[in-house]
């Protein structure tokens, strides 16, 4: 079997605006391979950063009459302690978009070879809807059963070696782990 294999889905609901692989490509870790539109949640994250932006200038402002002494040292970092306050509450506001707008991209999350999509540019997506596979084959497990009665040996870290039909040498492996399950059939 596969080192590691995985279905891509869907995070979230909307319009897939970009297919970013090619099918029976090898992509790596972390790359863009599909975007849902985010164009909304762009927008909110715009509108958040501007509020942050008008709070600093307004307390910019109040710094300079403060230095005029157009206003009172206790009625300046009143504001000041005004500001930080919204200005948490609005890096609160700002992770909130920042979090949907990653869900609206799929990312490879490991390095492997892309399968088959599912879906298409203009395709709406639900949530949970599979956009392909993705398969890390660098290298291979094997996995087999063996009689109960092996079961208390010392078998992790045992080397063996197997001879697949079809090939003329013998694989070495090496036992990483055992299934505590037993096949009861």
């Amino acid at each position: 079997v596969a080192n590691e294999e995985v279905e891509l889905v869907s995070e979230t609901a909307g319009k897939v605006v970009k297919i970013a692989f090619e099918e029976g490509t090898l992509v790596k870790k972390g790359t863009l391979l599909v975007k849902v539109d985010d164009s909304d949640l762009q927008a909110q994250l715009a509108r958040a950063e501007f509020q942050k932006e008008l709070l600093a200038a307004k307390l910019e402002r109040q710094r300079i009459l403060l230095k005029r002494e157009s206003i009172s040292v206790e009625e300046f970092q009143q504001l000041e302690t005004e500001y930080k306050h919204i200005q948490e509450v609005l890096l609160m506001y700002l992770k909130i978009p920042k979090a949907k707008i990653a869900r609206t991209e799929i990312r490879a999350p490991f390095d492997g070879r892309m399968g088959f999509r599912f879906v298409s540019e203009g395709s709406y997506l639900q949530p949970s809807t599979k956009v392909s596979t993705i398969v890390d084959n660098s290298y291979l497990k094997i996995e087999f059963s063996i009689p109960e009665k092996y079961i208390d040996l010392p078998l992790v870290g045992r080397k063996l070696t197997f001879q697949p039909s079809g090939m003329e040498h013998q694989i070495e492996a090496e036992v990483y782990a055992v299934d505590p399950q037993a096949d009861v059939a």
